[in-house]
This record gives structure tokens, sequence and C-alpha cells, in this order.
């Protein structure tokens, strides 16, 4: 029996994570942790009747937090807000939240710890990687491969068949329609690399 969550963060982005676990889970006590309450949680956070979630959204601070995280025996839950539509064939990783609004449709694959934020949509046999974000309103096309730690920014669109390697930020209102091989930061219509 769950009795915690404890939302790893206290900032916007964890309040938001907070709503869905209130209406996922009301009987359930959330905890939202600031950096400076990292210890005094990890006892709670280890006990069997709690389970846990990064609640901080810039992906590079996500994934210190996991470094530092991940030597204890933690649990980690993954989130789905109920008016997400998911298709039934759709493999959603540990520690992911998916926001209010999000379409996933057939054969989508989302690894572990990422954030797939509202109204957002991923089309047919897409993938994304470990501790990526994709932000608000993006459409990630059909037969797109978003690899490890990618940032998404908002309103952002792929076209079908676009790889984005590890470590890449897109800046908002983007369109993407060729490959992004070499990390950095990429933006425009259609987005090239920043100088």
């Amino acid at each position: 029996m769950i009795n915690n969550i404890i939302v790893w963060g206290d900032g916007g982005h964890a309040n938001m994570i907070k709503s869905i676990v209130i209406a996922n889970y009301p009987k359930v006590k959330t905890h939202l942790v600031s950096k400076s309450e990292e210890l005094d949680y990890l006892k709670l956070a280890q006990n069997r009747s709690s389970l846990s979630i990064i609640g901080v959204g810039d992906t590079n601070l996500r994934i210190k937090l996991l470094d530092r995280l991940n030597k204890f025996s933690i649990k980690w839950i993954t989130l789905i807000s109920k008016s997400a539509i998911i298709s039934k064939n759709t493999k959603i990783g540990k520690g992911t939240v998916i926001m209010p609004g999000v379409i996933l449709n057939n054969n989508v694959e989302i690894f572990s710890h990422c954030i797939i934020n509202s109204g957002s949509i991923i089309e047919h046999d897409s993938k994304v990687g470990f501790n990526s974000f994709i932000g608000p309103g993006s459409v990630v096309a059909g037969n797109c491969t978003v690899a490890d730690n990618v940032t998404i920014n908002s309103s952002v669109t792929l076209a079908p068949n676009v790889i984005i390697n590890d470590n890449i930020i897109v800046g908002a209102s983007s369109f993407v329609k060729n490959n992004l091989i070499i990390s950095g930061t990429y933006f425009g219509v259609p987005a090239k690399k920043k100088i």
C-alpha cells in the first residue's frame, strides 16, 4: 500500500506534479521537497510505503538530482494525468510524468525520468530517451527518435523520421526537419545550431 509520494522539488513543475498526484491518489500524502530538505526525506523515501518522482523541470538539474538519489533504495512512480490519451501499446518508463492533454499514439516508447509536458503530441513509432523533456504544445511526428537528456522546448515541431542525439536543446517554436547530431542548442525554422 502506498502512503506517501515524494516529489523531489518544490517549484512550479513540482506543484504541477502534485496536482496529478492529488487527482490520481487522493488518499496518499504528497511531499514537496526542496534541495535543503533532501536529507530529511531520504529515510521516508526508502520506506516500502513510499514512491518518488523528480519534480524539477530543468534537464541538467534533474540528472544531478537523480545521481544523488539513485545511491539510495528509492522506488520511482510513473505519473499519468487522467486527461492524457495513451495508446494501449505505448511503453512508459519509471519516474516519467505525462502531463494533462498529452497524446501518445501507437507504439510510442518513453524511457525513464522523462517529462512529456502539457498538450504535447508524440506520434506513432517514436521514442523519447532517458531524462528527456518534451515541452508544452510540441509535436513529435511519426518514427522520430529523441535521445537521452534532450530538451525540446515549447511549441516545437519535429518532422517525421527525425533523430535528435543526446544532450541537445531545441529552442521554442522551432521546426526540426533534419537530424540533429552534434550536442548544443538549436533554434529557428528550420532549426540550426547556435554558434
